[in-house]
């Protein structure tokens, strides 16, 4: 019989976008197609959260950021495939949040990614893939993936 272990990471808001946006930088584009292909084929499951979900459209349809962003209908359709593609978590760990935010001294919007290391510590998530490395080192609770 064969075992599978199935090991769980959680994806920051950059690899999503990464991998919507084609043209937005094709390398770290193609990095987040070889990262899927890799997770699904090792068995992960794979985690995001309702915070990830609205900064991902906070980001993909803002023309600040993209020549052609995600209309509000492309947007809510590509968060339809997240949903059925991801487990999404609900984020209400206030208390491990102020016990990071005390522990690390957590100030601005430093906030926002500990929300996400509160999510993930809450739902006993170790590994985080993010092009935004620097955001989580430090954070001993959790380790960055390596791709």
């Amino acid at each position: 019989m064969l075992i599978v272990i199935r090991s769980k990471i959680f994806l920051d808001t950059n690899i999503l976008i990464y991998h919507t946006f084609k043209r937005f930088d094709k390398e770290k584009h193609l990095a987040t197609k070889e990262l899927f292909a890799y997770l699904v084929e090792n068995s992960y499951q794979i985690f995001i959260s309702t915070q990830i979900i609205r900064e991902f459209y906070a980001i993909s349809t803002n023309s600040k950021f993209f020549d052609e962003p995600l209309s509000v209908d492309e947007a809510i359709l590509k968060i339809g495939e997240f949903q059925n593609s991801f487990v999404v978590l609900e984020e209400s760990y206030i208390e491990e949040l102020k016990l990071l935010c005390k522990r690390y001294g957590i100030k601005k919007q430093k906030i926002h990614d500990t929300n996400i290391v509160a999510t993930m510590i809450e739902n006993k998530i170790e590994a985080i893939a993010s092009f935004n490395r620097k955001d989580f080192i430090g954070f001993v609770e959790i380790e960055l993936f390596e791709f």
